[in-house]
């Protein structure tokens, strides 16, 4: 899968990387690598930490945290460290996605066609046959609830080995707008 920020989407991420930009170049100019303590992303500020796990860098991205630290889950020794980066239309959005907090949710939806080169539009469907027609080993489509508490709906998903579309629907829709993805830094 490539991926591109197009157009004017750059504006969007703070003036990131530049138009032939790839994820990996998006990521890089975040300043983050996998595992990497949230202290050393570039423009760090502890202001900006929207909840326990989750540590907004603008808008639009939003980096996912661990109390662990490596793959093997070593304790981190109170510090967090980043496992994924995530991108939504705004900060309500993120928390829903990415801490199942839908009364937080803003509505807001995000151009991710914009930053994946080959996908048409960020419907269910295009994102669903761009996932089976572009080499990801996995491709499933799951729902997740809040079971403990409310079991109140949350989201559908389309995941592969390496990123995550979410949508705000519990019906099948093919038509509906994916409002986050999260890039799992693999």
């Amino acid at each position: 899968m490539k991926l591109l920020m197009q157009g004017d989407c750059k504006e969007k991420f703070l003036n990131g990387p530049d138009e032939n930009a790839g994820m990996s170049d998006l990521v890089e100019w975040l300043g983050v690598e996998k595992w990497a303590p949230i202290t050393d992303v570039i423009g760090y500020s502890e202001g900006e930490i929207v909840s326990k796990y989750l540590y907004k860098f603008n808008e639009r991205v939003y980096l996912l945290l661990s109390d662990f630290s490596g793959p093997n889950f070593r304790d981190g020794n109170g510090a967090k460290y980043v496992t994924a980066v995530g991108f939504c239309g705004g900060e309500g959005a993120a928390r829903r996605a990415f801490n199942g907090e839908i009364e937080a949710d803003d509505g807001t939806t995000l151009r991710i066609e914009d930053i994946i080169i080959g996908l048409k539009d960020a419907k269910y469907l295009s994102i669903l046959e761009f996932a089976r027609n572009n080499q990801s080993r996995i491709v499933q489509e799951t729902a997740s609830y809040r079971i403990a508490r409310d079991g109140a709906f949350i989201h559908r998903k389309i995941e592969t080995e390496k990123w995550i579309f979410y949508f705000r629907q519990p019906d099948n829709n093919f038509d509906e707008i994916a409002y986050a993805f999260m890039n799992k830094m693999v």
